[in-house]
């Protein structure tokens, strides 16, 4: 009797699915090492950003309280112009006046007296 040889199938059926488990494998394990690594990317990336963006928050809070003082100096200025404005004003009517006492020539003189020593 002829010797039967052993079936060789199930072991190339298993050989097949053991090569294709570690293709498989090591396809996922590349897509995975990809995907960390453009996560990666971007998590610096948003790190830089975002201190970028700190910095610009500070420079904001910088320029506002830079600006709130200007405004401060203009509206104090604006004050005092009107002032001497006023001062001005009453100063030269009162010159233009005729030297004879009047109750515009009184009221002008107050409002110099007044106004005046203020600027």
């Amino acid at each position: 009797m002829p010797v039967a040889r052993p079936n060789r199938a199930p072991l190339i059926a298993l050989t097949a699915l053991a090569a294709l488990f570690a293709a498989t494998t090591g396809l996922l394990t590349a897509l995975y090492t990809s995907a960390a690594g453009e996560r990666d990317e971007h998590v610096v990336s948003r790190a830089q950003r975002e201190l970028a963006l700190t910095g610009v928050a500070e420079q904001q809070e910088q320029v506002d309280q830079a600006l709130a003082d200007h405004r401060s100096r203009e509206s104090a200025l604006s004050g005092e112009h009107d002032l001497l404005t006023r001062c001005a004003e009453a100063a030269e009517a009162y010159f233009d006046l005729p030297p004879e006492q009047s109750p515009e020539s009184s009221r002008l003189f107050r409002v110099m007296y007044d106004v005046c020593p203020l600027i």
